[in-house]
């Protein structure tokens, strides 16, 4: 399977060649420069599709990393959240039971 960058221009390189058997009154080199010049943008347009699909796939990893680090933070942050609310809750039950326990001394005394 040929490269998506130059199946599209497989025919006209194919017409190319062709001409450059066919034709008698250019010399070899004069139809290889024309063969060049029209084939060299092509290449051209193919390399810089290339470069911007691996800067597309590089910029779309270093989201990915990127993001990693603020989900695994996000959780953190919530589950200190959390932590510190039972520990208040705690705290509250801590006390009641202090007063129930006085409350039940002060009952029996």
């Amino acid at each position: 399977m040929l490269h998506p960058c130059t199946a599209g221009t497989t025919n006209m390189i194919y017409r190319e060649l062709t001409k450059f058997r066919v034709s008698k009154k250019m010399g070899a080199e004069q139809h290889m420069i024309m063969l060049l010049r029209c084939i060299s943008p092509l290449f051209t347009d193919c390399k810089r599709n290339a470069y911007m699909e691996a800067e597309l796939q590089c910029s779309n990893a270093i989201q990915s990393m990127e993001r990693k680090p603020r989900i695994a933070c996000h959780v953190l942050k919530t589950a200190k959240s959390k932590v510190d609310s039972y520990d208040a809750e705690i705290s509250s039950m801590k006390l009641e039971m202090k007063d129930l326990s006085e409350k039940l001394e002060a009952a029996n005394a």
